[in-house]
């Protein structure tokens, strides 16, 4: 469970870290959906998927699916400039908040990058 957990927690880290396209820069507008991480310097396991959805309230979930399992990850965000600030519990009861950057923000396309330098996409 804590390793789900260390999981999600650097999922939700990456996902924060996204910068402006071009000319534009991030809003919250083009953030909330869901996103389907492609690729990420910590992937969830084989045959797992991770996913998260962020919604206009400021209200977000992250999702680790596979082995069999579901992971449903309840916390806030919120998007300062390019600076994504999210709040989660984990398992332990406890609060955890991370702040990524993020580096393309497109109707399609998301990129964070966490304050350790790794990067997650998602679409």
């Amino acid at each position: 469970m804590v390793r789900t957990f260390a999981l999600a927690a650097a999922f939700a880290a990456l996902v924060g870290s996204a910068a402006a396209v071009a000319d534009d820069k991030p809003t919250a507008d083009k953030l909330v959906g869901t996103w389907k991480l492609t690729k990420s310097e910590e992937p969830p396991p084989p045959g797992a998927s991770a996913t998260i959805d962020f919604t206009k309230d400021g209200k977000m979930a992250l999702k680790f699916e596979g082995l069999g399992k579901a992971i449903d990850i309840p916390g806030t965000w919120k998007l300062d400039g390019d600076k994504l600030k999210v709040t989660m519990k984990g398992p332990d009861g406890k609060e955890k908040e991370e702040t990524m950057t993020v580096t393309k923000l497109s109707d399609k396309e998301l990129v964070t990058k966490d304050e350790k330098g790794k990067t997650d996409e998602f679409e």
